[in-house]
């Protein structure tokens, strides 16, 4: 897995102009007036798709082939798939909030360090969910055809969410159901959060897995 992991961090650091990019139009939505947050959220997911980018180079000219002759197994080539995309949005996380802290602190901005720093974690959730949702899409159905099946999945997801909005009667008795998380505290309701997305991506390494030993190359 170490292999795997300086292979695919030699391919990220190839990438200097797109670093680059990133930071000059992070600061562009700073100046434009764009809330910090903002940043620490576009960063984050920008650079998370670069696993997805690893992907398609292993998968490239039937690369597959030839990786899975060296001293790789399967499960250690999925398991460090997670790892590298953690790695690399976590690192972009750690320095666009630590950035819109040092912002904010600067510009004497209103705002309360705990409620900020709350908000910053939630894109770590966001990040989680993400790759728990694309690695098995794009190691199953490959780069291209990936690509659409994730839209047609954004496409139903989106479009569901806005006509459950839209239903009032749905949203209302989904609501008198869910005041009993107003009882048992915030604390709690993060431990289930946090339960919950472990499982998630528990599940998801799992499915992972499962799909690339399954695969013949």
């Amino acid at each position: 897995m170490a292999g795997l992991l300086v292979k695919d961090i030699q391919l990220l650091l190839g990438q200097k102009k797109f670093f680059v990019a990133v930071i000059l139009i992070s600061a562009l939505f700073v100046i434009s007036g764009q809330d910090p947050i903002f940043v620490v959220n576009y960063a984050t997911m920008l650079c998370a798709f670069f696993t997805i980018s690893t992907i398609s180079y292993d998968e490239f000219d039937h690369g597959y082939s030839f990786l899975f002759t060296l001293p790789i197994s399967r499960k250690g080539y999925v398991l460090e798939k997670y790892l590298y995309g953690l790695l690399v949005g976590g690192v972009a996380w750690l320095v666009s909030a630590a950035f819109g802290v040092a912002y904010n602190s600067l510009t004497g901005a209103p705002v309360l360090l705990a409620e900020w720093l709350g908000a910053a974690a939630v894109t770590l959730v966001v990040l989680e969910i993400f790759l728990s949702v694309t690695l098995p899409v794009q190691l199953k159905y490959g780069a291209d055809r990936g690509r659409t099946v994730m839209l047609i999945i954004t496409v139903l997801v989106f479009g569901g969410l806005g006509v459950f909005i839209k239903n009032e009667e749905i949203v209302s008795a989904l609501s008198e159901k869910l005041r009993w998380i107003e009882k048992i505290g915030h604390m709690a309701v993060l431990w289930m959060g946090a339960f919950a997305v472990v499982l998630v991506v528990a599940a998801s390494i799992f499915i992972s897995i499962r799909i690339v030993e399954k695969k013949e190359f």
